[in-house]
């Protein structure tokens, strides 16, 4: 017997960068939700975890669940589509997607600040383990 899960596989769409996920976002919220092809809503979905990456999907009709009312019909949506088969766990709650959105807010120091960070780290790692080791 065929699944809902045979008929549509899980596929991660998460947005390149900020940039990338603001035009799809921009570009598919013009569109009717209930009307979008299932990779066209994927993509949309992952795109406004990767932007907004405190939302969850849960309890999204709260009034402090953080979600906006414009952005409140995006969930309602995939809740209907998950409720009907059409996204599994994994695609209605995007952590991929949102995970990026956070790491690629930090702030990154240069890759050789990074490496002096580790090295200068691990020498203290080691110094510890030694003096550990002579007492």
């Amino acid at each position: 017997m065929k699944t809902s899960k045979d008929e549509y596989p899980s596929r991660q769409y998460v947005p390149k960068n900020e940039s990338d996920a603001i035009a799809t976002f921009e570009r598919l919220t013009q569109e009717d939700l209930g009307g979008l092809p299932r990779e066209d809503f994927l993509h949309l979905w992952y795109a406004l975890a990767y932007l907004n990456p405190g939302l969850h999907p849960d309890g999204y009709e709260l009034n402090d669940s953080g979600w906006t009312p414009q952005q409140r019909p995006l969930a309602q949506e995939a809740w209907s589509r998950a409720t009907h088969g059409e996204l599994s766990d994994e695609e209605l709650y995007p952590t991929d997607a949102a995970w990026a959105g956070i790491y690629d807010q930090l702030p990154h120091p240069p890759a050789s600040a990074h490496t002096r960070r580790r090295t200068h780290l691990r020498g203290h790692c080691h110094r510890g383990q030694q003096a550990a080791n002579n007492k």
